[in-house]
C-alpha cells in the first residue's frame, strides 16, 4: 500500500502511478539504487475511458 496526501491526490487523481524496477544504474531520473545493480522507478500514464 502506498501513502498520498489528500492534496497530492487531487492532483494525481487521474493518473496511473506505477512503482517499477529497471536494471543499470540511475541517471537523470530519481531513483532507489539496490546493490545488485537495479533500481526502483516510478512510471505513470493518465487514466483513458477504457481503465
Amino acid at each position: 500500500m502506498i501513502y498520498i496526501a489528500a492534496q497530492q491526490y487531487k492532483y494525481w487523481q487521474h493518473t496511473q502511478l506505477i512503482i517499477d524496477v529497471a536494471s543499470g544504474p540511475g541517471g537523470s531520473d530519481f531513483s532507489l539504487e539496490g546493490p545488485d545493480g537495479e533500481r526502483f522507478i516510478t512510471r505513470s500514464r493518465l487514466f483513458v475511458n477504457a481503465d
